[in-house]
């Protein structure tokens, strides 16, 4: 292969591997983390976390975590897009007061709506 054949294979990989690396980048950047995360309230029986989130970023994580089984209170109404483990994909509408149980998992939460998103996640210990 010539130099000129040699250069520009590797120019085009640069900028493959530019292309790919600005994709990947803008995947990471598109969800981002809850604006406010804080223990409200903590002992030998219960951790009480709550979340605030603005549109676009993770409700109660960021990317792909887990829990241990808790009970989820809505502080706000919430639209969310839910991954779970398995890969399946589904919106979640909650209501101001809302409250349901979840059994101990792995998934990614963004709030999809226009508004700041509250919750309370209580896990028992």
């Amino acid at each position: 292969m010539s130099r000129i054949g040699v250069a520009a294979a590797a120019f085009a990989g640069m900028c493959v591997t530019c292309v790919f690396g600005l994709v990947v980048l803008q995947v990471v950047q598109r969800q981002k983390d809850p604006l406010d995360v804080r223990v409200v309230f903590e002992n030998s029986k219960i951790r009480v976390t709550q979340y605030l989130s603005e549109p676009g970023a993770g409700v109660c994580g960021i990317g792909p975590h887990s829990h241990p089984a808790h009970l989820t209170v809505a502080l706000s109404e919430a639209r969310n897009h839910v991954v779970t483990s398995d890969g399946k994909t589904f919106e979640n509408t909650l209501k101001l007061g809302d409250v349901f149980w979840s059994e101990a998992g792995t998934h990614s939460v963004v709030n999809g709506g226009k508004n700041p998103v509250r919750v309370l996640i209580l896990e028992i210990k």
